[in-house]
């Protein structure tokens, strides 16, 4: 079974993340940015959803993500459309989708499952 893991301080938007994991078959754990340093997986996921509010500092959660997952986990990541800037330090830091809140919300089953076996 796929993994996803969803960084999020946004308890609503775990649920429809979780619920789209489980369309296509895979299983969602989420974290807080707060917890990356200590987060333990059993195995890396294979797909990391980014939500852009967690952190006004883009580079720096990816590399807290990356150091905990790896970096064969693509991210996928998601803000809201007034914050450009916040979404072109997304592209920049290498993730591999960057989407506003809106698009990501509207073709999240879509989106997840572009990464997800």
């Amino acid at each position: 079974m796929s993994t996803l893991l969803a960084v999020t301080n946004d308890l609503m938007a775990t649920a429809p993340i979780e619920h789209a994991a489980r369309q296509l078959g895979a299983s969602c754990r989420s974290a807080t940015a707060a917890q990356l340093d200590d987060l333990q997986l059993p195995e890396p996921p294979q797909l990391v959803v980014l939500d852009l509010t967690v952190s006004s500092d883009v580079a720096s959660t990816v590399q807290a993500i990356r150091s905990v997952v790896g970096f064969e986990a693509p991210i996928v990541a998601f803000g809201p459309h007034v914050h450009e800037a916040i979404l072109q330090a997304a592209d920049d830091a290498g993730c591999a989708r960057v989407l506003t809140r809106g698009q990501f919300h509207r073709d999240m089953v879509s989106v997840l499952g572009e990464f997800l076996d």
